[in-house]
């Protein structure tokens, strides 16, 4: 923990469950994006990417407004 400047533990585990909620929330996206390309038969334009991660941050977004 020194190494990494962390002050204590709490501050260590804090970190690594924000680390851990980013790297799920990312799988979540990328799994979003797969199930898009496989329901779509033709080539996905950047358009389509933009309006994909718009509404995942839309539902990101709503789902982290209500953990508050």
């Amino acid at each position: 923990m020194k190494k990494k400047h962390y002050n204590t533990k709490t501050e260590f585990f804090r970190q690594a469950i924000r680390e851990k909620m980013s790297e799920l929330e990312l799988e979540e996206a990328f799994k979003a994006i797969e199930k898009f390309r496989k329901n779509n038969p033709r080539r996905t334009t950047d358009a389509d990417l933009r309006r994909v991660r718009e509404e995942l941050a839309k539902e990101l977004e709503k789902e982290m407004s209500q953990e508050d």
